[in-house]
């Protein structure tokens, strides 16, 4: 039960990263004219934005529970991680051999810091 709230908060946040990119790339735009700010976003882009604002109030939730030696490490890897992989298999980017080892040696410090702390 201790880590649920580490886990929404990597969830919400590759989800709202995700979806925020994704419906930005549809249709986005901000226009200010005559003194007047005009955002226009779609459904996807909202709830994107949405989910990162509630990722955000979880992490101020998570840093006081935990120790932030301990806990920023392995969230931001599986933050990143996630967030690497869903945008190749979602929105298509690109990867790259140095990309996939960068994160393979993100993972493998992850481990290493941890398993000295014991």
């Amino acid at each position: 039960m201790s880590y649920v709230w580490p886990i929404l908060y990597v969830i919400c946040t590759v989800l709202g990263l995700i979806l925020y990119k994704y419906g930005a790339n549809k249709e986005f735009g901000i226009m200010f004219t005559n003194g007047n700010l005009s955002i226009k976003m779609n459904i996807i882009s909202i709830i994107g934005l949405v989910l990162y604002v509630v990722s955000f109030m979880l992490y101020i939730l998570i840093l006081p529970k935990y120790d932030i030696t301990y806990i920023l490490p392995i969230v931001s890897t599986a933050t990143g991680i996630l967030i690497f992989v869903s945008s190749i298999v979602f929105l298509g980017e690109p990867s790259s051999t140095i990309k996939w080892i960068g994160y393979i040696i993100m993972t493998i410090g992850v481990i290493i810091v941890n398993f000295s702390n014991k």
